[in-house]
């Protein structure tokens, strides 16, 4: 239940799991002795494997993840765990995701990102990221 608009990086920091595309990669080197390859093939290397005289270094992928994460994303709360009950779960999430944007946004057209043009419906004010927490008139 994810807005389809969200950051990938802040959700998989969330929910502590990397993209698929690493997760292949990190897998893919086990799973050699379940790939036969003709004898012609002999010493190549598939593209997607590293080099073999290279370590494999899993804190690259989580950094990378935390780098992709939005700076405005860290104003959120801390979340230790997704609660189990899904109205909280949704409710919390929306809130650290930022998802309520549009909300309170007087531009009625979608946007996945507050611009320099959004206006606040209570209180008039420019509405950028996470403007909810600051306004003066939101319940």
């Amino acid at each position: 239940m994810v807005p389809l608009h969200s950051n990938n990086a802040s959700i998989h920091f969330l929910s502590s799991t990397l993209p698929l595309s690493k997760r292949l990669k990190l897998l893919a080197p086990n799973a050699l002795s379940s790939i036969s390859f003709p004898q012609i093939l002999h010493g190549h290397r598939l593209s997607f494997f590293s080099n073999p005289s290279q370590e494999f270094n899993h804190n690259s992928y989580f950094a990378e993840i935390i780098e992709g994460i939005p700076s405005t994303f860290w104003l959120s709360r801390v979340l230790h765990k997704v609660p189990m009950d899904p109205k909280f779960r949704k409710k919390i999430l929306r809130e650290i995701l930022d998802s309520d944007h549009l909300l309170h946004c007087q531009t009625t057209t979608f946007h996945p990102k507050p611009s320099l043009s959004c206006l606040c419906t209570l209180c008039g004010e420019p509405s950028s990221c996470f403007h909810n927490r600051f306004c003066t008139t939101a319940e």
